[in-house]
Order: structure tokens, then C-alpha cells, then sequence
């Protein structure tokens, strides 16, 4: 029989460990939420069209309710337009309706593009259980076992070809902005396990654009996921990309811009050399 008696714990044992990390968490998620507002409140000066401002205050409440799966999203919409202003583009927030639409409209003077922004983001019980958790479909979701390269590739291809059907009705290029989300809100660690090798990423992600001419081209952003050691210094001309370490935790670890060639709606010169800024 139990006596309900707390059990005695030793010293510097693991409840001070989970105080050090759950200080540690709280110390990145403070800084998290300063890095939002101080973005949030320049696009909404920036952006004082009234369908801009009511997206903005949409993706604010969104991200103040810091819960998985909805505060992410709303981050990387608000970080994607930071970065496209940034880089010279003007833009407009796109409301959300029920026909599905981008969720900006951007300019480079005269030139207009579209951009679609999602995020990749994994369920703890997920990857514990093997199934979605709640309010996560099978797509977000990483299986136990197969939290590896090969299960993000298959996710990411899948978004694409979600994406592309839902924006196929444009008449201007369109770029697919997917973010893999900083981790302050997982228990479980980074998304990948491994290094991804970019190479072969941006490779398969070059021939799966020729036959998704809706796509103008792809803009990943990985903000906890190191790169591979690359073995060779050739790349295709379509792909660009930075990485960085760990250490500098302002800026994320991998941008990866692949262009689509084949687009019915192709990138001019001025947009890529615009969008490769942002890397």
C-alpha cells in the first residue's frame, strides 16, 4: 500500500536538473516572445492596409496563446515577412477565407509575388506513440523510429504537392516559404535527428519542382537542424543556401532557396537575387 508519503530525493539530483531546463526553457521562450513583437510591430507600421492589420492581429493572438501547432505558424508567417521586407519587397497580408489563399502579396517594384508560408512542426506523443496528436493531422506528425531524414523529405514533398493544388489559380509566381520552427514549445528535442544533407535535399526538391510548374520555387528555413558536412563544393544553379552553428542562435541554422525553372510563373533575376538576401 501506498504510504502518500513524497519520496525523499538526493541533492542535486533530478528535480534540480529539471529546474535548471525548465529555467533554461522559460529564458528562450522570453526571448522568443521579444524577437515576435519587436517584428510584429514593424511589419504593422509598415503594413497599414486594414486586411494587413486585421492578419496581423490575427497571427498576435495566435502566438500569444503559446500553444503547439498554433503559436509556430503564426512565427513563421510574422519571421517570413520580416525577412521579405528586409530583402525590399513591399507586402501585404493576405486574409485567411474560405477559398484558400497565399498569405502575401509582395512587390519588387512593379513585379508581384505570391508567397505561401507553413510550418513543419512534430507532436511529442507523436513521435512517443506513432500517431497524431490532437489537432495535428498525419502529415505533421514524425512516427517513433522514423524521426529521420527520409520521414522530413516525404513531409515536405507532401506539402508541396498540398500546396501547389491549393494555389493553383495565381497569375504571378508563387513561392512556398516551410518552415521547421525553433523548438521552445517541443519536449522532444530537435525535429531531425540527424544532419541533413543538403545536397541531396535541395537535389530532390529540384526535380520534384519540374513537375509542379504551380510552384515558383521553395524557401526552407530550419532553425534547429545542422547541416551535413558537404562532400562536394558543386551545386545546382537553381539551389542556394547558408548554414550556420549552433552558436548563433539569432539567425536560423539552414536557408535553402531552390528555384523552379520550369514554372509557368517564373522568378525573374531581380526576385532571386532579392530572395537569396534573406538567406
Amino acid at each position: 500500500m501506498k504510504s502518500g508519503l513524497p519520496k525523499m530525493s538526493a541533492p542535486n539530483a533530478q528535480p534540480h536538473k529539471e529546474t535548471t531546463l525548465q529555467q533554461a526553457r522559460r529564458k528562450k521562450l522570453k526571448k522568443r516572445i521579444q524577437e515576435f513583437d519587436a517584428q510584429w510591430h514593424q511589419l504593422y507600421d509598415l503594413c497599414n492596409d486594414q486586411e494587413s492589420r486585421t492578419r496581423l492581429a490575427e497571427l498576435r493572438e495566435q502566438f500569444e496563446r503559446q500553444k503547439r501547432g498554433v503559436s509556430e505558424p503564426a512565427q513563421a508567417e510574422v519571421e517570413v515577412a520580416f525577412s521579405l521586407r528586409k530583402a525590399g519587397f513591399s507586402i501585404a497580408f493576405l486574409q485567411e477565407s474560405d477559398a484558400r489563399t497565399a498569405d502575401l502579396e509582395c512587390w519588387l517594384d512593379t513585379d508581384r509575388l505570391f508567397v505561401e508560408i507553413t510550418a513543419i512542426i512534430p507532436n511529442p506523443s507523436a513521435r512517443r506513440l506513432g500517431r497524431p496528436g490532437p489537432g495535428l493531422d498525419s502529415a505533421d506528425a514524425f512516427p517513433e523510429g522514423d524521426i529521420r531524414q527520409e520521414a522530413f523529405v516525404r513531409r515536405l514533398l507532401a506539402r508541396m504537392a498540398e500546396k501547389s493544388r491549393q494555389l493553383s489559380r495565381y497569375c504571378a509566381p508563387v513561392l512556398l516559404a516551410v518552415t521547421i520552427p525553433k523548438d521552445e514549445l517541443l519536449e522532444g528535442g530537435p525535429v531531425i535527428e540527424e544532419k541533413l544533407d543538403l545536397q541531396r535535399v535541395a537535389g530532390m526538391l529540384t526535380t520534384t519542382l519540374a513537375g509542379i510548374p504551380q510552384l515558383s520555387g521553395v524557401l526552407l528555413t530550419c532553425w534547429n537542424v545542422p547541416a551535413e558536412v558537404s562532400r562536394s563544393n558543386v551545386r545546382l544553379s537553381q539551389t542556394h543556401w547558408v548554414t550556420r552553428s549552433g552558436a548563433d542562435v539569432a539567425l536560423p541554422r539552414i536557408r535553402l532557396l531552390v528555384v523552379n525553372d520550369f514554372a509557368t510563373y517564373a522568378l525573374n533575376n531581380r526576385e532571386v537575387q532579392a530572395l537569396k538576401s534573406t538567406l
